[in-house]
């Protein structure tokens, strides 16, 4: 599934966004960002794979997720 979001259109799209990942699934996120996205998927799919290369961004991220 391809599926691509911003935080604007995430609220509007949340529905479909849940409805698209299964459990099962493996996700692959291109541009992780801040996370937002990133623990929504992980709460539906088996596993999520977040790839981020704004530094700044991924210091955010190892933070809340370590």
């Amino acid at each position: 599934i391809s599926m691509s979001y911003t935080l604007k259109d995430f609220k509007v799209s949340d529905k479909k966004f849940k409805k698209n990942i299964k459990k099962d699934e493996i996700v692959l996120e291109i541009g992780a960002g801040l996370g937002f996205v990133t623990e929504q998927a992980a709460q539906l799919a088996k596993k999520v794979y977040a790839v981020e290369i704004d530094k700044d961004a991924i210091v955010l991220i190892n933070a809340v997720y370590e």
